[in-house]
């Protein structure tokens, strides 16, 4: 009868360890969840907090690229003008676009033709954010009732067509003693 008893002990033993294995397996696969998902959303939050460096850093160089030659056609007058513009910065470019939108909207005497302006700021964001980085891009700004909106996806026409799970920089430039925002806008 002894060895009876020594049989039943060893086999609660051995049940008492199965289940003790069971719990502590249980219990290390809910500390592991949790901090996993503590670990994944950090690494979510290094990936956005790095996109916003990126896209910061995207729009400051593209700003201050220069272009060496654009220009745009004045159609004013009865002969169409071509005004060419050498060594100008983007955010030049860029003023220069809203300045003479806004001015063709606003006098009907005036009319000018900045598709070409357009292409080079357009060039320089494609240099900067998809060639080097591998970003697709939208920029946007407006001074009064003039628009400029780029972007390398083709669809991509107004902020609304840009992907929620994007990055964004908003520089302020000055056009005219009012303060405009240039939005960029990067995403894969």
């Amino acid at each position: 009868m002894e060895r009876l008893n020594i049989d039943d002990q060893g086999v609660l033993s051995m049940i008492d360890a199965v289940l003790f294995g069971i719990i502590i397996l249980l219990v290390t696969m809910l500390i592991f969840q949790q901090f996993g998902g503590a670990l994944t959303r950090e690494r979510d939050l290094a990936s956005s907090e790095f996109r916003r460096e990126v896209v910061h850093d995207i729009q400051n160089v593209a700003l201050k690229s220069t272009i060496e030659e654009t220009g745009y056609v004045n159609l004013s007058s009865n002969q169409p003008e071509q005004v060419r513009l050498v060594n100008v910065s983007v955010e030049r470019a860029i003023k220069d676009y809203l300045y003479l939108d806004h001015i063709s909207q606003e006098k009907q005497a005036l009319s000018y033709n900045l598709s070409n302006l357009e292409e080079e700021i357009k060039q320089i964001y494609e240099r900067c954010a998809w060639d080097v980085s591998q970003y697709h891009f939208a920029l946007r700004s407006s001074y009064e009732t003039s628009e400029l909106f780029l972007s390398n996806v083709e669809g991509t026409d107004t902020e609304q067509d840009i992907p929620p799970g994007r990055a964004a920089s908003t520089a302020s430039i000055t056009l005219r003693l009012q303060r405009v925002e240039v939005s960029l806008f990067i995403w894969r």
